[in-house]
């Protein structure tokens, strides 16, 4: 009987493999802030902050993948249209920008000011359903576990955003308002490396972030 009901534990569906991009977008001197702030009023200034997030994705081909904590995971599906990958870095920026536009908002309500740091890579997932009694979608493979590597070295090196070679080499980066920066590689499975390249906004526009908040 027993070994029946192990049988009944494979009897899945095989996951789809797919080619997806992934955005990490997870708060900066998140620490610090949850000890300033009391856990409800932590748990507001969360909310607003992927609120706002929430409302810059809409006529975008990104979605939410999953919440955890400070942490945003956001995927879309990889085509052929460069677009949506220079679409992932205007994202990133243009969300840092709205948050700090509402400086007066967040000073007055909760003391501190947010600022996200970012990654952003693309690679083949499995995709799948997990669970019974609340099944929902989940993503595996390595991508998730680099971008999230990623975004420690975006906090070591005091930037906003880290992207993988695999995205700068489809950019159309000449014409696009950024600078790029060389971070080295990181390096994978059997010992493969993948570069990484930091993503920052020209001088004119450094102005709209507070970038050292970490």
């Amino acid at each position: 009987m027993t070994q029946e009901k192990n049988v009944g534990l494979y009897n899945t569906t095989s996951p789809k493999i797919e080619d997806r991009g992934f955005i990490f977008i997870d708060l900066n001197d998140s620490t610090y802030i949850s000890k300033k702030l009391t856990p409800g009023s932590y748990s507001q200034f969360i909310s607003v902050c992927f609120k706002i997030l929430e409302q810059r994705l809409i006529d975008s081909p990104f979605s939410i993948y999953q919440f955890v904590g400070d942490e945003a995971v956001l995927t879309w599906r990889n085509t052929t249209d460069e677009n949506h990958y220079e679409a992932g870095i205007k994202l990133v920026f243009e969300f840092n920008i709205a948050l700090r536009e509402l400086y007066p908002f967040f000073i007055e309500n909760f003391g501190v000011v947010p600022v996200f740091k970012s990654s952003i890579h693309w690679g083949s997932v499995a995709k799948t359903t997990i669970g019974e009694l609340r099944p929902e979608v989940a993503y595996h493979g390595e991508i998730l576990n680099v971008s999230a590597k990623m975004l420690l070295l975006a906090k070591k090196h005091m930037c906003s955003l880290v992207i993988s070679d695999e995205i700068y080499k489809r950019l159309n980066y000449k014409n696009l308002p950024y600078r790029y920066k060389p971070l080295g590689s990181i390096y994978l499975h059997q010992n493969h490396p993948l570069f990484l390249w930091q993503i920052t906004l020209p001088k004119r526009l450094e102005k709209f972030l507070i970038i050292n908040d970490y």
